[in-house]
């Protein structure tokens, strides 16, 4: 096992590392054989004369290593499928928190709703609908930061839970681990795989969902309570 065959994921297409990925590759043996903190190996033999993007991909790809060397003493296959099985209805879960969450976004927001409330709520939604066009191998029919109308958002709220429902069902074991290569909207050239991306979606919505709440009650309004446990608790996410 070695570092450079962990950070495929997330890297541009051009796949370029750093000239120390030999002694990071010694050492990443160590972290993932050892129980050692791999943040103190690092500091201890790692740091000195190395760069700071390759500290970031090392503490980055522990996690990983590990995960693919317990899975390489497992007596069969069967484990990672059944994973990459429990991962879809898991995402769906995940889809229908994201739909609740912004409908009660969108419920909080009465005209005139708060003019950067509005423009977080348009990015979140143009933002879902781009990423499903990548993975859709479709084009993009959005701006990143459309100056939609509340009505706009409305319309985007209605649609858009459909859609990732009909590309959630789609999905496989295979497909799901799949990598997909698509240019961002600075013309690079990325790789990731779908399971990333489909958790990029969710984290990037909740993150702006933050930030309506924050502008909406510094304008004075009483922003909607999206908190993923509230959902639960209250059965409004099964």
């Amino acid at each position: 096992m070695s570092f450079s065959t962990l950070t495929r994921g997330g890297q541009p297409a051009s796949n370029k590392l750093p000239n120390a990925i030999p002694k990071a590759d010694t050492t990443l043996e160590r972290i993932v054989s050892t129980k050692i903190p791999p943040k103190e190996i690092w500091l201890t033999e790692v740091n000195p004369g190395t760069t700071s993007e390759l500290c970031r991909w090392v503490l980055r790809v522990i996690p990983l290593a590990r995960s693919a060397e317990s899975r390489g003493h497992a007596e069969s296959s069967n484990q990672d499928e059944v994973f990459a099985m429990a991962m879809i209805p898991y995402f769906q879960r995940l889809f229908a928190y994201d739909e609740w969450a912004n409908r009660e976004v969108l419920t909080s927001m009465q005209a005139p709703a708060p003019s950067h409330s509005l423009r977080f709520f348009a990015h979140i939604l143009s933002a879902e609908r781009l990423w499903l066009e990548r993975l859709l191998g479709q084009p993009q029919t959005l701006p990143v930061w459309p100056d939609f109308t509340l009505d706009q958002c409305r319309l985007q709220v209605a649609e858009l839970p459909g859609l990732w429902k009909d590309y959630l069902g789609s999905l496989t074991e295979d497909s799901l681990a799949l990598d997909l290569t698509y240019k961002n909207t600075k013309g690079e050239s990325w790789v990731n795989s779908r399971s990333d991306i489909l958790m990029h979606v969710i984290m990037h919505s909740a993150y702006h969902r933050g930030q309506i709440a924050a502008d909406m009650r510094a304008a004075g309004f009483t922003p909607a309570y999206t908190d993923f446990i509230h959902g639960v608790r209250q059965g409004f996410v099964e």
